[in-house]
């Protein structure tokens, strides 16, 4: 209830239609960010409380061209995949695709206004209700951006993905960690593991997809285990203990 509490508030400080943050990340640095937030309309939860619907993201404006051209089609996919997901407004994505990033949430918004649902309804036409996507890691070899996905249903959910990108040529790491590895891991670190997962794995065997979503932070690796749709588990392994473990282009970016 907290963490929607306090995204209503921070929606509703923010003029409808109009993006109004410009927190710069790592202004001294190589590769700097602008955070942009937009509100798409109202939407009436099942508790009859108006809640704003929001897009934030740290767009990327300086870095090297390609990380910057990488970053570019990453936004393009992840705001395409969070508006165009039913067949009665499916656009081709060709000619959604926006190289002006600076104005790409408000691009996507209006592209996709006239299929927008009355504000103030129980219904509405998204992916997820908001949609956050933050650069959560910056070193001298990689940069990750952290993707959340909000449901507001009886109680909070947030769904997260991560993708790190390489510098300076600005591929995305395909691989940070593998299943096998990660069950070494849990096998030889049991002070690591969390022990609801680990149950949750012995009971359900080695079947299931247990490695989720991963993420490679400056100390650390970001872990969600997905027990169900819409229950997940967040945690974090230390990055000196599990780098063994890790996929080599993963090792090589934190050795460098």
């Amino acid at each position: 209830m907290k963490t929607k509490i306090f995204n209503i508030i921070i929606c509703a400080l923010i003029p409808m239609f109009m993006g109004c943050c410009t927190i710069q990340k790592g202004s001294d640095q190589q590769f700097v960010t602008k955070n942009h937030m937009c509100v798409l309309k109202n939407y009436t939860h099942i508790t009859t409380e108006v809640i704003p619907l929001y897009i934030s993201i740290d767009l990327p404006i300086k870095g090297p061209q390609p990380l910057m051209d990488s970053l570019t089609i990453f936004l393009n996919q992840t705001l395409y995949h969070y508006f165009d997901n039913g067949d009665d407004k499916h656009l081709p994505y060709e000619t959604v695709y926006s190289k002006d990033v600076i104005h790409l949430v408000e691009h996507y918004r209006d592209t996709y206004k006239r299929f927008f649902l009355n504000d103030s309804t129980t219904e509405h036409e998204f992916e997820s209700d908001c949609l956050s996507v933050t650069l959560c890691a910056q070193t001298d070899n990689y940069v990750t951006y952290e993707v959340d996905r909000l449901f507001f249903g009886e109680g909070d959910e947030v769904s997260k993905e991560w993708v790190t990108f390489i510098l300076p040529d600005g591929h995305r790491l395909k691989e940070i960690i593998s299943k096998k590895n990660l069950l070494r891991f849990y096998e030889e670190h049991p002070e690591l593991r969390s022990n609801d997962i680990w149950e949750h794995i012995q009971s359900h065997g080695e079947g299931i997809d247990f490695v989720g979503d991963v993420g490679l932070l400056n100390d650390s690796v970001a872990h969600q285990y997905v027990y169900a749709p819409g229950i997940f588990e967040d945690v974090r392994y230390p990055l000196d203990v599990i780098a063994p473990y890790l996929s080599k282009n993963a090792r090589k970016l934190i050795k460098q």
